[in-house]
């Protein structure tokens, strides 16, 4: 037996009160001998003892009604016992938690997996009395909770509007909240019905679901039922950092896909919602592909596309957006002496080569400018339009450089340094840019200033490792350094320690050393190398790659963030960096494919000002627009790439969230076990033992009626 309102229990101490009362009530009388009564002793004791015998019972009855009072105050209930009789029923709480992320679109014989949930919680809520409490709530979404019959039809009507959303999902997490929701519900079954696919994706939170509470029963259904499914889905987007006007933009998506596919994949590019490619791509033995498109844009300014794919089981996650901002050109400032940009034995005299050479080379108008200042005149008007910073060895760097250097990248810029170990400024630059997180050394003996001095072999070092998916080493500047990695060598007079969590090794040599490390700083970032570009210490200058590699380094400092500010995940919340919102300070972000509005609540004035957007936009492409209509902006919302992978959660996996609680695993394919959930939620009802209390309760005062006005 167990209570729903055990607190009422402490109502059996009440049963002491009697008792008190009538040792407090005793008469105390002294005992005087009457001799003339002497004779009626005997029958007094016998008519004494049978009165105390009276009393007690009397007590004992009061006590006893008292205890049945507190008992059906506490209002006790007999687990998984239905007497059947009216007014004997406990009420059951179901709490219905349906999965309505992505994987959920899946089609099965024609039929999503969530219509199948949809009609599973159809079934649990028409089966359901009217005083029983209903819960339904949908993973990404609001609850909708019911009573009475009124209230059942409205939660019908609304269940049905249930559908695939995107959102940050987390169904162990929400399993916790329905839990405490439960164990506030003061009824005599809970039931925690969970209706997913239970992909591993969704099922974050490697802390288990807290103490359900007596009564509390877990029931999942699983959709997927071990079905072998099949999806292609777009891994990722590649679009060219900072692109350019006129000139040929590869447009770059990875595909990959659960289970095997015979026929090819139809991959179409749309820019600004016109359909301007179409492959026809095939899926290798790995279940992967990737190609590129090629675009060229004659306009300048940002434009919005999607890549999407079709012919798989799964649409929810077929589009991918992005964002291209098509620029003038690319304004890269050359940080060395004069001489050097002339000398063909000093590095600074290759990075110019290669950027010209990227540009068309030779003078006139070009893609890139190229400006040249020698340390120790850097002004405030040395960085107007300029988007990179080049710092070659063995430039001599003043304090007030690299002040100025630094203001520059905390405002957006992007700085590149060569180094050949201690000296020469770096240890400036080691403070300023990276926070005393590195430290440099000569350790490995470095050929000195002298461009003539010759190095051991054994100085030299390869290529060791690339950060994958690294933009410094995406497209072509990546392929042809992966392709002539060992043909490459360097002389690594720069001996790198990194100490700060906040720098990143981008590369390494073929030692392990550091090559390339990098840090964010503000709104820009700077990028530091373990050794020059200088003939004598290394022959990358005269590898194929150095050119697309000088190219792409000059874009990705260009870009600032704007490659991370523009792309955000469904569910999470978007904040955004932005200016020209007028005095009112209202923004709008629209739909640009539905027309469909959303408000933005501003955070803070700035400059520039800072915006949330309010709820959890859908995905697709966005205008920001003020409040006079002019566009300021664009933004993508894509769903999580994660959504998309199929892959089952663990049995292990599912026991360790639970932690050994009651729980049935149930597949919803199956008749027979979706009739058992239907018994484990409604035929094992509590019943109401409240009545024989109350029952025992009248006796024992008839009782001590009878008795105590009985002569």
């Amino acid at each position: 037996m167990n209570f729903l309102q055990p607190i009422m229990l402490y109502g059996v101490a009440l049963v002491a009160v009697p008792l008190i009362l009538h040792l407090l009530s005793r008469r105390r009388v002294r005992e005087v001998v009457f001799p003339a009564m002497m004779f009626l002793l005997g029958t007094r004791r016998r008519s004494m003892r049978m009165l105390t015998l009276k009393q007690w019972l009397v007590l004992l009855c009061r006590m006893a009604a008292v205890g049945c009072i507190a008992a059906v105050a506490a209002l006790p209930v007999l687990r998984h016992f239905d007497i059947g009789i009216a007014g004997t029923r406990t009420p059951v709480a179901v709490h219905i938690l349906i999965d309505n992320t992505p994987s959920m679109g899946w089609r099965k014989a024609g039929v999503s997996f969530l219509d199948r949930a949809r009609a599973a919680a159809e079934k649990i809520v028409g089966a359901a009395a009217d005083d029983d409490y209903i819960t339904v709530e949908p993973v990404c979404g609001t609850e909708i909770s019911a009573s009475g019959s009124a209230g059942r039809a409205d939660l019908l009507r609304r269940l049905s509007s249930i559908s695939i959303e995107s959102c940050d999902a987390d169904i162990s997490h929400e399993m916790k909240l329905a839990t405490a929701r439960l164990n506030k519900e003061n009824v005599g079954r809970r039931n925690l019905v969970v209706l997913s696919d239970f992909q591993k994706h969704s099922f974050r939170s490697e802390m288990p679901v807290p103490d359900a509470g007596d009564g509390i029963v877990v029931s999942a259904v699983d959709f997927a039922g071990g079905t072998q499914r099949k999806n292609v889905r777009i891994k990722k987007v590649d679009t060219p950092l900072y692109p350019l006007k006129g000139e040929d933009i590869p447009i770059c998506y990875e595909l990959t896909a659960d289970g095997s596919y015979d026929s090819d994949i139809v991959v179409s590019l749309f820019i600004e919602g016109t359909k301007r490619g179409e492959h026809e791509t095939s899926l290798d033995a790995s279940g992967n592909a990737a190609d590129c498109f090629t675009m060229t844009f004659g306009e300048l300014g940002s434009v919005w596309g999607k890549v999407v794919i079709s012919g798989d089981e799964m649409p929810e996650d077929n589009s991918r957006y992005f964002i291209i901002d098509v620029n003038k050109e690319i304004n890269v400032l050359v940080l060395a002496p004069g001489e050097d940009v002339r000398d063909a034995g000093a590095g600074a005299f290759y990075v110019v080569r290669a950027l010209r050479a990227a540009s068309g080379a030779g003078p006139g108008e070009s893609s890139i400018l190229i400006n040249t200042v020698s340390p120790g005149r850097l002004d405030k008007t040395s960085f107007d339009g300029v988007g990179a910073v080049m710092v070659p060895a063995v430039t001599e760097l003043t304090e007030n450089d690299v002040l100025l250097l630094g203001n520059y990248i905390a405002s957006g810029g992007g700085v590149f340094v060569n180094t050949e170990g201690a000296g020469t400024g770096v240890e400036l630059v080691a403070k300023a840019f990276f926070a005393d997180g590195i430290d440099v050394s000569t350790a490995r003996g470095a050929p000195g200033g002298d461009s003539n001095t010759e190095s051991a072999a054994s100085d030299f070092f390869t290529i060791g490792g690339m950060s994958p998916g690294h933009p410094l080493f995406t497209l072509r500047a990546g392929k042809l350094l992966i392709e002539k990695t060992d043909d490459i060598r360097f002389n690594a007079p720069a001996a790198i320690e990194v100490t700060s969590p906040e720098t990143h090794v981008v590369a390494t040599f073929s030692n392990g050393a550091p090559f390339i490390i990098e840090r964010k700083i503000g709104k820009g970032r700077a990028v530091l190398a373990a050794s020059s570009f200088r003939p004598t210490s290394t022959s990358f200058p005269l590898a194929p790659s150095f050119v697309p590699f000088t190219l792409q380094l000059a874009r990705y400092l260009s870009n600032g963030f704007t490659d991370e500010a523009d792309s955000f995940v469904a569910g999470s919340q978007i904040s955004i960096s932005i200016g020209g919102a007028g005095s009112d300070g209202r923004l709008t972000l629209k739909n640009i494919e539905t027309g469909e509005e959303t408000g933005m609540k501003m955070l803070s004035a700035g400059p520039p000002a800072e915006y949330v957007v309010d709820g959890e936009p859908a995905p697709g492409a966005y205008s920001i627009s003020n409040g006079s209509g002019e566009k300021l902006d664009y933004i993508t919302v894509n769903n999580d790439p994660g959504e998309g992978d199929l892959t089952p959660l663990a049995a292990a996996a599912w026991s360790n969230i639970l932690d050994n609680k009651t729980t049935a695993r149930l597949d919803a394919s199956r008749f027979t076990d979706f009739e058992r959930l239907q018994a484990r939620l409604y035929k094992g009802r509590s019943a109401a033992a409240w009545f024989p209390f109350l029952f025992l309760g009248i006796i024992f005062l008839m009782a001590e009626n009878a008795l105590a006005n009985r002569g």
